[in-house]
Order: structure tokens, then C-alpha cells, then sequence
């Protein structure tokens, strides 16, 4: 009877033990989901430093009971899983920034007004169309993600739709960029902003109303996803977006790079700008927003930045009036300048393959920069020939297939 009595005493010690490991597993997990993110820290999703803590002493107390616990209670113990790894958010993107602020800022917010050069805007974000999760200021054009902390994905649409036109737009990632996903991209009306309020996902893009692009430096379109080469995008970073409703297409932009035209088939369809974010104290600020008609003008300035090399500015390339110039590079820069990693690669290429003609042993600076001078204006004046031929044979050709 001792024995039985012994045995039974065990047991119970067991239940109990194993009942408590529970309870203060399920009370770290809980305090993971919903507890604010601490002042000071760098939050992700769910907020980096208390996930590694809750997941410390999860396994902590875990041990701990392990070591008072018996056969069958370690087996129902594992059965006790943590949140899935796919859940807990990714790394944030950093050195992809237009500026070199986000390096010398000392705040979590970039505050910088670097490449913000508009004071007007077509439009701002729509108040009536965010989720429960995210907050607008500064007119409408700054919109914050997740507040205190995030349980889910939120959204927000732009205020006009888009049918016809060309439209063009502008964001700057304003906060670190890391968690499941942060996407900018064109929905229509049809999209639920609030679908996955409580849960984790790639929001633009996840079926057939939307069209994505993600900071992984991918695409999303009715769930496939396609990657683009040097693509990805983190606090600081410029994206810009094309949308051309008279061919329906749209273009991406980074740090005002063209990465190409991305999607197609969007004609006859009513799209409005669209912006998700998972991760806890995010946001993003519009600086940049306008449209114009499709006219012959715009067709051509297309042909021109076909026509001219990719690492030539074509305001610079050609000879252009001053009035038609200063129109230009007002209203369609964004168009018409130069692709700075080609130019770049261009100038890397140049570089390797000129001969070493400026006298290595001279001592004659002034000889040296005199050498360079005049091979520059010679190279630049060359190219502004070479353009001008092809405007003239190929231009007429390219309009006609424009329209």
C-alpha cells in the first residue's frame, strides 16, 4: 500500500509540475503577442528583445521541469511547439538609402528632407480607406504602421483612382525596414484592407486584385513572386512607381533607378496606390505625387530615354532650348535622367580600356587635368552625334509604334 501511495503521490507531483510549465509558457507567449514594445529597443513584428526573451524562458522553465519530470510528462511537453520561425520576422535591410543620413542619424526615425523636393501633390493617402492599424500625419502623407506593437499585416489606399493618364509616385522609407514584409504597389477597391489584421502576410499581391512589390526586392502578383536583381529596399530608400494606364503598365523605381517595367495588362481597370506593413513602428512618407496626359510629348521623351544610352542624361545629351529644358526637367526628370548604376559601370568600363596617355612620370599637373579636359568634351560631343543620328533615322519609327 506504501508503494501504491508512493507511486500515486509521484504522479500527481508530475501533473502539477508539467501544468505549471504550460501555464508559464503560454504566459510568455501571450506577453510576446500583446505586450507594447519597450522604449529603447529595436522592436520587429513582435519586438526582437522580448521574442529572445520570452524564447529563453520558455526554454529555461522547460529544462528546468524536465529535470523534476518523468517519461510521459517530457513526451506531452513536446508537444508544446514555439511559433513558427516564419512568423518571428527577418532581418532589417540596411545601406540601400538614397542619402547617406540614416548613417549619421542618432534618432530611430529618419528626419531628413533629402531628394524631397515637391510642395504640391495630386494625392495623399485615404483616411477613410487604412486599416484599424496604421495612422496618417503630415497631411495625409506620412503613414505610420503598428503603433505600439503588431499582431498582423495593415494597409492603406490612396485617395484618387487611377484610369486613365500617366501617373507617377514617390515614397521614402522613413523607419528601419525589416519583418515579414513591407510592400508598396496598386490594388483596386476589391482589396480588403483589413483581411489579415491578425496575421502575418505579403499583403499586395496575395491574389488577383493587387500587384506587389516587396523590400526582398520581389514581386507579388495572385501569390508567385519574382525576384529583381539589386532591388532591395531599406530605411532611407526612394521607391518610385509608374503607372501607365495607356499601354497598362507599371514601372518601379529605386533611389531614382529604373528597375523596369514589371507588370502588365493593367488597361481598362480602376487602381489606387496601396502600401502593407507587418512590422511594429513603421512607416513610409509620400514625396511625390502627380500625372499627366498621354501626348505625343510623352511619347517622345519615352523614345528619347530608349534611343539615348542608359548612363546619359537626356536633358544633358541634348541640345534642347532652354524653355523646353527647364519643362523638362521639372516635370519628367524622373524619366529622362540617367541610370546611376550603368553610369557608374559605364564609367568603370571607360576607365579600364583608356590608355595611360597622361604621362605617369609627368609631374605637370596641370597638363594632366588639360589631357582629361579635352578627351571628356571630346567623348561627350561624340555621343551627342552619335544620338542625334539615331533621333533622326529611328525616332519617327518608334513614335509610330508608341501610338
Amino acid at each position: 500500500m506504501a508503494d501504491l501511495s508512493h507511486d500515486h503521490n509521484h504522479a500527481g507531483r508530475e501533473d502539477t509540475n508539467h501544468r505549471h510549465v504550460q501555464e508559464d509558457f503560454s504566459r510568455q507567449i501571450a506577453g510576446r503577442e500583446h505586450s507594447p514594445v519597450p522604449s529603447g529597443s529595436h522592436p520587429e513584428e513582435l519586438t526582437t528583445p522580448t521574442r529572445q526573451t520570452s524564447r529563453s524562458a520558455c526554454h529555461l522553465s522547460s529544462v528546468r521541469g524536465r529535470s523534476r519530470m518523468g517519461t510521459r510528462s517530457r513526451q506531452r511537453l513536446e508537444r508544446v511547439r514555439p511559433f513558427p520561425t516564419s512568423q518571428l520576422g527577418a532581418l532589417e535591410v540596411r545601406d540601400e538609402s538614397f542619402c547617406d543620413c540614416p548613417q549619421k542619424s542618432q534618432t530611430r526615425d529618419l528626419s531628413c528632407k533629402c531628394g524631397e523636393d515637391d510642395s504640391w501633390f495630386e494625392w495623399v493617402w485615404d483616411r477613410d480607406s487604412k486599416s484599424a492599424a496604421s495612422d496618417l500625419t503630415s497631411d495625409n502623407r506620412e503613414v505610420r504602421f503598428h503603433i505600439n506593437y503588431s499582431s498582423g499585416t495593415a494597409a492603406v489606399r490612396g485617395r484618387l483612382p487611377m484610369t486613365d493618364r500617366q501617373h507617377f509616385w514617390e515614397m521614402k522609407m522613413t523607419t528601419p525596414v525589416y519583418g515579414t514584409d513591407i510592400m508598396v504597389g496598386v490594388g483596386t477597391s476589391n482589396v480588403d484592407l483589413d483581411a489579415y489584421r491578425y496575421s502575418f502576410c505579403s499583403l499586395l499581391g496575395k491574389d488577383g486584385e493587387s500587384w506587389g512589390f516587396s523590400y526582398f526586392g520581389r514581386t507579388q502578383h495572385k501569390g508567385e513572386f519574382n525576384y529583381i536583381a539589386n532591388s532591395r529596399f531599406g530605411q532611407g530608400s526612394i521607391i518610385g512607381i509608374h503607372l501607365d494606364m495607356w499601354h497598362g503598365c507599371v514601372s518601379f523605381y529605386k533611389n531614382r533607378k529604373p528597375l523596369g517595367v514589371i507588370y502588365r495588362g493593367l488597361s481598362c481597370k480602376k487602381l489606387f496606390p496601396m502600401v502593407s506593413s507587418t512590422a511594429a513602428r513603421t512607416g513610409m512618407r509620400l514625396i511625390k505625387s502627380c500625372s499627366f496626359s498621354t501626348s505625343l510629348q510623352f511619347l517622345c521623351c519615352q523614345v528619347l530615354r530608349r534611343i539615348i544610352p542608359s548612363h546619359l542624361d537626356v536633358t544633358a545629351a541634348l541640345q534642347l532650348p532652354p524653355g523646353l529644358h527647364a519643362f523638362l526637367t521639372n516635370n519628367l526628370s524622373w524619366l529622362l535622367r540617367p541610370s546611376e548604376l550603368e553610369s557608374s559601370q559605364h564609367q568603370s568600363r571607360k576607365r579600364a580600356h583608356e590608355p595611360d596617355d597622361y604621362g605617369s612620370d609627368s609631374n605637370d599637373s596641370d597638363v594632366v587635368l588639360a589631357k582629361r579636359s579635352r578627351k571628356s568634351s571630346s567623348e561627350l560631343s561624340l555621343s551627342e552625334d552619335d544620338s542625334a543620328n539615331e533621333l533622326e533615322v529611328d525616332c519617327q519609327r518608334l513614335i509610330h509604334e508608341e501610338s
